[in-house]
């Protein structure tokens, strides 16, 4: 959280909240209440801003050097991409969402992801996002590009530490996708 410091393992204050308990004799006389009330929201709002970040300058910019502030080394990932070798667990992360981008780029040349909505509670950050691009590459490496777009939402969940995203699950709509691409077709009505 770059607008965030903290304190003790248990507390994490703005930087204003920080700046402003140096007149107390911390943590021997505690103020009442900290002198910015905001400092929730504040921090609400670096975690959004942490998200946002990711995927505008991450995966549409593709400015990529933005994962070595953004996320964690030690990151664990629990979503798996649709015809990826890889399994979940723990990944160095700032290569490993490098490698995603990277990943995405190549079958979907154009792929772009709007964030519609964030929400936070404590140290976890959930983004909804629309995921839309076209096919030109192979997908997966494995089926031929079918030149088709889709349109898809997805659900990201993360977990923050150290100021950082530090673990992920992902919830996708892989479905409405392969259908949308060509790849899979919608299932015939039952017979009468």
């Amino acid at each position: 959280m770059p607008f965030s410091v903290a304190i003790s393992p248990r507390v994490v204050l703005c930087r204003r909240c920080a700046r402003d308990t140096r007149r107390y004799q911390w943590p021997r006389a505690v103020p009442p209440v900290y002198p910015c009330v905001e400092w929730g929201d504040a921090m609400s709002n670096d975690n959004k801003e942490l998200v946002r970040r990711l995927f505008e300058e991450g995966f549409n910019a593709r400015a990529t050097d933005v994962f070595d502030e953004l996320i964690a080394t030690d990151y664990v990932e629990h979503a798996i991409e649709p015809f990826r070798n890889a399994e979940p667990g723990k990944v160095e992360g700032p290569k490993h969402m490098r490698s995603v981008v990277d990943w995405l780029v190549e079958q979907f040349p154009d792929v772009k992801m709007t964030v519609e909505a964030v929400v936070t509670e404590g140290d976890s950050v959930v983004a909804r996002v629309l995921s839309e691009g076209t096919n030109l590459g192979r997908l997966g490496g494995v089926i031929p590009p079918t030149g088709n777009r889709f349109s898809a939402r997805q659900s990201h969940w993360y977990r923050l530490a150290g100021g950082k995203l530090a673990e992920h699950w992902a919830t996708r709509d892989d479905l409405t996708a392969m259908m949308q691409l060509g790849v899979l077709a919608p299932a015939a009505p039952p017979a009468d």
